[in-house]
């Protein structure tokens, strides 16, 4: 059986925090005392993951020996979610359980300096930016895994305290605000933000393969102001400044019926038809040029099933792509409750909430860049 003192041993600070409610052949308990957070962990779960990579169960535990290193180094694979549905989980960025939360803060002037801002209330919510705590480090000890990291000191980590999960959200907003307005930002553009760790050759930004057929000889661009909305969505990640680089090519989508047009009229000379014609085009819905445009795009049927695959449309063709597109243009640009509008608000605690389709509108944008200019 697992030693108890010897696996808290192998985690820093552990032996004080926790408390061992349940050691046996099938699981272990552990309870952390400041909070009364308890966490389950079966060994079974460890032992599959680690027989996945081809490791002999042998290898690393027996009646006599265990190795504790692959044991820790593998405790992400246990599914923490579904063995402890009492714990609110967002991966590799943090969790809640008993009134207790604790994420991991991203601020530029954190790297090195903890905030002013150490510890304040929200009414009678308690609030506290600090290294993370060994609960943190349990829950999220494959993070030491990975190249990137160096140490626990690194991070910084934003706890509250007898907070319940239904307001939770509200106060973590209410606490990053406080955190920007008070503790400003030393560098331009940076901003407080609750977000998961990034791992080293983390894609977390959905895109193809980078081109390997650079040219350095380059041909002028026909239009330079879907580069402009393209360059500030880079840098902002507005979804807005993306949808604003396929919005420039919806009538520039329609040269080769405008060109038909105007052939047509140099064969008729009828100006009458010509301006109707013409206006058709121009007054069309933005919700029908948006399709118009997407039908045209080539490789679209690739994000259509990316997005598909994502629940994010219901059926994988265009048409319903190109509806639910728009219908998340119209509850970004529409910021006011409106019944017959969704309104999107921004979520910590909803995972990659508008992050793929903010993915997607950039390879759209990229796409029609291509494609147009």
């Amino acid at each position: 059986m697992v030693n108890r003192n010897i696996f808290l041993a192998h985690i820093s600070e552990f032996q004080d925090d926790f408390e061992m409610l349940e050691l046996n052949s099938k699981l272990m308990v552990l309870r952390y005392v400041e909070h009364k957070v308890e966490l389950k962990i079966f060994w079974s779960d460890i032992t599959n993951e680690i027989l996945k990579l081809g490791i002999h169960s042998d290898k690393f535990i027996d009646k006599n020996n265990y190795d504790y290193h692959l044991i820790l180094q593998h405790m992400d694979a246990t599914n923490f979610k579904a063995r402890n549905t009492d714990i609110l989980i967002i991966d590799d960025c943090g969790f809640s359980c008993n009134g207790y939360s604790e994420f991991l803060l991203t601020y530029m002037k954190f790297w090195s300096d903890i905030p002013k801002m150490e510890h304040f209330t929200i009414g009678n919510v308690e609030v506290a930016i600090t290294e993370p705590s060994s609960l943190f480090k349990m829950l999220f000890n494959h993070f030491t895994y990975d190249n990137l990291f160096n140490s626990w000191d690194q991070f910084c980590t934003l706890k509250v305290v007898s907070c319940e999960k239904d307001d939770l959200e509200k106060i973590l907003q209410h606490a990053l605000y406080i955190i920007a307005k008070y503790d400003q930002p030393e560098i331009a553009g940076d901003y407080p933000q609750i977000i998961p760790y990034q791992y080293e050759d983390d894609n977390w930004i959905w895109n193809e393969e980078e081109p390997d057929d650079f040219q350095t000889k380059l041909d002028r661009i026909k239009y330079h102001e879907p580069l402009a909305f393209y360059n500030k969505a880079r840098k902002t990640e507005d979804p807005l400044y993306y949808y604003k680089v396929v919005e420039y090519f919806f009538i520039i989508n329609k040269q080769s019926e405008i060109f038909q047009l105007i052939q047509k009229y140099n064969k008729d000379d009828n100006m009458d038809f010509l301006i109707e014609s013409l206006t058709k085009i121009y007054t069309k819905k933005e919700n029908i040029l948006l399709e118009n445009l997407l039908s045209n795009i080539h490789g679209i049927q690739e994000i259509v099933r990316y997005a598909f695959t994502r629940n994010l449309t219901v059926v994988e063709d265009v048409s319903d792509f190109s509806k639910s597109l728009y219908a998340y243009r119209n509850s970004i640009v529409h910021g006011k409750k409106d019944t017959k509008l969704e309104l999107t608000v921004p979520q910590i605690l909803k995972e990659n909430n508008g992050e793929e389709w903010i993915h997607i509108l950039r390879n759209l944008a990229e796409k029609v860049i291509q494609q147009f200019c």
